[in-house]
Parts: structure tokens; sequence; C-alpha cells
């Protein structure tokens, strides 16, 4: 019973997801000139991203949530 209601309430979660706003993607950089392997899964060659790609990403996501203006906000 407990399995089954968590199931439900896991669907509900999901498609209450599809309709959930969406930002445009980031344009600062263009992602095709930088290795994707930070894709991948450990035993498929994982690596880190590129410092260009996390610094992007963060500010993209400083521009869309002012409450996170600040690395240190960010990391908390």
């Amino acid at each position: 019973v407990i399995f089954e209601e968590a199931t439900r309430q896991a669907i509900a979660t999901l498609k209450a997801n599809l309709s959930a706003p969406t930002l445009p993607p980031q344009v600062e950089i263009d992602e095709s000139q930088y290795s994707r392997a930070h894709l991948l899964r450990e035993d498929e060659g994982w690596e880190p991203p590129h410092p260009d790609i996390v610094g992007a990403y963060f500010r993209h996501l400083q521009m869309h949530f002012p409450e996170y203006g600040t690395d240190q906000k960010i990391a908390g």
C-alpha cells in the first residue's frame, strides 16, 4: 500500500513537471566547441565539464534567479 501510494505521488509529480515553466537555453558560449564527456557515465568515460561551461550555466542561472546572484549563494 505504501509503495503504491508513493508511486502515485511520483507519477503526479512527473505530470505536474510536464507543465512547469521553462527557461531559454544559455547562449553565452557555443557548447559544441567543447567535449561532451561530462554527459557520460563514469564507466563510459565521464570527465568534469569545462570551466567555461560551468561558468556560463552559473551566470545563466543568476540572470534568471537573482536570489542566487553570487557564487556563495549558488554554493549554498
